[in-house]
């Protein structure tokens, strides 16, 4: 159990972090490729 919720957290936090800097770097490449 407390193992899943530290990876849970890890995920939530980490996670978290790659996923919003991924999309604002996409959405970022995505702009000025296509302008």
């Amino acid at each position: 159990m407390t193992s899943v919720n530290c990876l849970f957290r890890n995920a939530q936090t980490g996670g978290g972090v790659i996923a919003v800097t991924s999309m604002v770097g996409m959405s970022v490449y995505y702009q000025y490729h296509s302008a």
